[in-house]
Parts: C-alpha cells; structure tokens; sequence
C-alpha cells in the first residue's frame, strides 16, 4: 500500500472506530496516526477533533481540551476542517470556539462558492 492509502485507510478505521463508540480503538488507531497527523494539517484536524470528541465522551474534557489548544489556532483552507472542529468544540462544551469555527467556515464556504449570475 502507497503512503496515502495506508493514511486514508487509518482515517476510515479512526471514523468507524469512533462512530462505533470504540474509545479505545479509537485511541490505538489515534496513536498509530502520529507520523501523517504531525505531516498533514488535513488529518491533523480531523483525527485530532475525533478523539477530541471520544475524550469528551468519555468525561475527559481536560484532555479534549488539551488536544485541542494544540490545533485550534492552526488556519486551515477548507470549511469542513472548521466543521471537525466546532463538533469538537460543541462537545467540550466551548461555544465561544464553536462560533468562530463557524464563522470561518462560513467565509471559506462563501469564497469556494462561484459568483451567482
């Protein structure tokens, strides 16, 4: 498997993990993620929000926080990364976060979107 496919597989193993509820495969697919997740901001965000969002799940706001004090001034140049992260947000319970990652993605969304006649 080519680089890109080991990462894309991991990030479905991570989603499926974390729908599933499987904290702790959700950590351990996390955790196998370090070398694309420091290399790529795209995966950085939204494996990060993820187990951001399966700390909080499990009563481990601090931590959830702590993740995401990591990546949370970080500019990203897509809307759905502002998406990963005001999910993330909303459930550490961070409304003020939630709003501004809104609004950036909002902005983003607006600018990708094409002039209308």
């Amino acid at each position: 498997m080519s680089k890109k496919e080991i990462e894309q597989d991991l990030l479905v193993q991570l989603r499926t993990a974390f729908a599933a509820g499987d904290w702790q495969k959700t950590k351990a697919i996390y955790d196998s993620m370090q070398e694309f997740v420091k290399k790529k901001a795209s995966i950085r965000v939204e494996a990060t929000s993820l187990y951001a969002r399966a700390l909080a799940a499990q009563k481990d706001r601090s931590g959830a926080r702590a993740l995401l004090k990591k990546i949370g001034d970080e500019e990203y140049p897509k809307a759905v990364h502002y998406d990963f992260l005001a999910r993330a947000y909303l459930d550490v319970r961070n409304y003020k976060e939630v709003m501004r990652c809104c609004e950036r993605a909002v902005v983003l969304q607006e600018a990708e979107q094409p002039p209308k006649k």
